[in-house]
């Protein structure tokens, strides 16, 4: 260590600043969590001390008050950039580079996530194959069918083992249905709307319920919109099927907690995205949000996968059974 005390001194006062700051911001609890679940973040943090010490070992008393900031800012960000190290995560419902569930991949693998991906059939595999590279990561499930949903999760078990969490990002209506009066439904519009939109988050918790597929703890996170509390113009069926999805979250929440399994759903602002694209007068739609967004901006996916991230990660053990908003603040108008 140190030969001036002096410096030594300063070195301590800084590091004994750095997990306060971090405590501030709530990005971690402490620098030594008391938890078995947390040691690995422990040791993380450890590490990236023990660096941050062998730099400050080179520096003077003032040029350690100087770079108070910078050594707090770098350490918050080596920190931050792991938060989903040694996790893997199954994700349901890339449809191309614009989808709400391909932002979710790259903020989660930005924090250190393992991503496994499921694809309905050999038409969206193509479309899935010009952003992942790795065919072992790439795994058929249709969710319309029990059997595919049992054989895909059975082959992501044997091929990766446990995993940490599934985002379910998978909703479906008619074109036809999503127009116009909702007294124009069709009984098997509406059925076909449920089941994929709604009944398909059950179905997947079910199935990797009896499998013994999720880690504890783990999370699951599906995707909702704002359609679902308010009658959001030619949304009709879909708004009423995240309706349901929203009440399955609460009720999927309430009885796999015992598992340490928490459910969420993330309200996401509306997005050009394949999904929004069938609905009539989405470019009418795409205005409107982004009018009453409180900065007049657009939410972006990968906003929206930086809180699908947050969920997936032990930082939210205390989150179940809620309906979070990234959109802006256009639900509070």
């Amino acid at each position: 260590m140190w030969k001036d005390s002096t410096k030594a001194d300063k070195a301590a006062e800084l590091m004994q600043m750095v997990p306060q700051a971090l405590l501030k911001q709530g990005i971690i609890e402490g620098i030594i969590p008391e938890s078995e679940k947390h040691q690995q973040t422990c040791k993380n943090i450890e590490q990236i001390l023990l660096k941050r010490l062998n730099k400050l070992q080179k520096l003077s008393p003032n040029q350690l008050l100087a770079n108070r900031k910078n050594v707090i800012e770098s350490f918050k960000e080596d920190n931050m950039g792991n938060i989903l190290t040694g996790k893997k995560i199954v994700v349901m419902g890339v449809a191309n580079k614009r989808s709400i569930a391909w932002g979710c991949a790259q903020m989660m693998a930005e924090q250190g996530a393992q991503i496994i991906y499921t694809y309905q059939n050999s038409r969206m595999k193509k479309s899935l194959q010009r952003l992942v590279d790795d065919e072992d990561q790439l795994i058929e499930c249709d969710v319309a069918d029990d059997e595919s949903i049992e054989q895909a999760f059975t082959t992501i078990k044997k091929r990766f083992t446990k995993v940490d969490g599934i985002v379910h990002a998978i909703a479906f209506a008619k074109k036809e249905e999503l127009a116009g009066s909702i007294l124009g439904a069709s009984r098997k519009g509406y059925a076909i709307a449920q089941d994929i939109s709604s009944y398909s988050l059950i179905a997947v918790a079910k199935v990797a319920n009896q499998l013994n597929l999720l880690n504890n703890p783990a999370s699951i996170v599906t995707l909702t919109y704002f359609g679902s509390e308010r009658a959001i113009p030619n949304y009709n069926v879909m708004g009423i099927a995240k309706a349901a999805l929203e009440a399955s979250v609460r009720y999927l929440a309430r009885d796999l907690g015992q598992k340490r399994i928490r459910v969420n759903a993330i309200s996401a602002g509306a997005v050009k995205t394949l999904a929004v694209t069938g609905i009539k007068g989405h470019d009418d739609l795409l205005k409107m949000s982004q009018a009453r967004t409180v900065d007049g901006e657009d939410v972006t996916i990968s906003e929206i996968g930086n809180v699908c991230a947050f969920l997936m990660s032990d930082l939210s053990t205390g989150v179940t059974g809620d309906t979070i908003y990234v959109d802006k603040g256009v639900h509070l108008i």
